[in-house]
């Protein structure tokens, strides 16, 4: 039997991509520290490909073997259960609740950067004001400037730090709560439509082929899609 329902590929990916993403069209540095390896995703299919191919093994070697067929060539398995996927670009480009948090971080994000830009600013301005003032300033005056450029800095870069902090800590929520709206949805339909695996499918995949007929993507986004305008109106 195949493990149960498990959305550990859409977990995985949107952990890795989407605040990647997000970082890339905001243009806000740090934040892109977020990402984990996309190479998660491909273990995991990998990993249900061999479990499929290991368990028909083990099925070839323990009954007679049809001497007429080559050893060599292993027959495609049948799934013990429905192996589903999810189109990870329409969810980006579509799901309502995404969308509204991304234009909340992109806002968020630009002034972020109005105020960090500030201060360096700011900062630019008294360095060059003492370095006009160099010639006539005495050595203590000298000794004092430099304290304060360095105070300055100081501030500025914590400042920044702390920002980056809270912007991150943002974009994970956002995250986290998506994740629990897909998998909530998806975990309540798995048994009865019986579903073993829904997978985050991408263009740029080493998934070779996928078949439509396995897209539930459409469906999946109304659903969300619904639930989430239902939980505005409470509000």
């Amino acid at each position: 039997m195949l493990l149960p329902f498990v959305l550990n590929t859409v977990v995985n990916f949107y952990k890795s991509q989407n605040i990647t993403n997000i970082a890339k069209q905001l243009n806000f540095q740090n934040v892109q520290k977020i990402s984990i390896a996309l190479n998660a995703v491909l273990l995991i299919a990998v990993g249900v490909l061999f479990f499929m191919v290991f368990s028909l093994k083990k099925q070839i070697s323990g009954g007679a073997v049809n001497s007429n067929v080559s050893t060599s060539v292993v027959p495609l398995p049948h799934a013990e259960g429905k192996i589903m996927y999810i189109n990870i670009d329409s969810l980006e480009t579509k799901y309502d609740y995404f969308l509204k948090a991304k234009a909340i971080l992109e806002k968020k994000g630009k002034a972020n950067d109005a105020e960090i830009k500030g201060l360096y600013d700011g900062f630019q301005k008294t360095y060059q004001k003492y370095q006009q003032q160099g010639e006539t300033m005495s050595e203590q005056q000298i000794v004092a400037a430099q304290q304060d450029l360095a105070q300055q800095e100081k501030s500025i870069r914590a400042r920044e730090e702390m920002i980056t902090q809270n912007y991150t800590k943002e974009a994970e929520k956002m995250n986290n709560q998506f994740l629990k709206n897909v998998q909530e949805y998806l975990k309540s339909k798995s048994k009865e439509h019986n579903y073993s695996y829904v997978l985050g499918y991408i263009k740029e995949s080493n998934l070779l082929y996928v078949n439509d007929s396995l897209d539930i993507t459409k469906q999946v986004l109304d659903a969300l899609n619904s639930e989430y305008a239902a939980s505005l109106e409470k509000k």
